[in-house]
């Protein structure tokens, strides 16, 4: 996760430690960027990409991205197939890019589902019924 100018395993969004209820993702901490397989903007506003040192480099417009709607989010997913002097010469890199702005989801859903809605997001299993129900009225 990225916010505020940091990276985190879980960031000051969440109002818990998230938990991995569907198993999918590693317990290990990464080597570096390259070894982070799921990337999480957690957004003061659309213009806060340009905050983000490395977003060019994982492919992000950073541009397109600042002129979005406040709200929008924005999931990436890249394949490729890599090759390296190992006993296993070719492998596949997998990246999926979640971009989230965490002012709105302050402001418009309660805090203690935001890990959940996050969560539900970065592994493609979006729980509407959970967003509609944490919708702040």
């Amino acid at each position: 996760f990225w916010q505020n100018g940091n990276t985190f395993s879980n960031p000051p969004l969440f109002s818990n430690l998230m938990v991995d209820t569907k198993g999918q993702l590693s317990s290990r901490n990464p080597y570096g960027i390259d070894d982070v397989d799921i990337w999480v903007f957690l957004l003061e506003g659309p213009e806060d990409i340009k905050n983000v040192e490395f977003a060019s480099y994982l492919g992000i417009d950073i541009e397109k991205v600042s002129k979005s709607k406040l709200g929008q989010l924005t999931s990436m997913r890249r394949t490729s197939l890599k090759a390296r002097l190992h006993p296993i010469p070719i492998f596949v890199s997998r990246k999926h890019v979640l971009i989230m702005d965490a002012k709105f989801l302050r402001e418009n859903y309660k805090k203690e589902c935001l890990d959940e809605m996050v969560y539900g997001s970065m592994i493609d299993k979006r729980n509407q019924q959970l967003w509609s129900r944490c919708k702040k009225t």
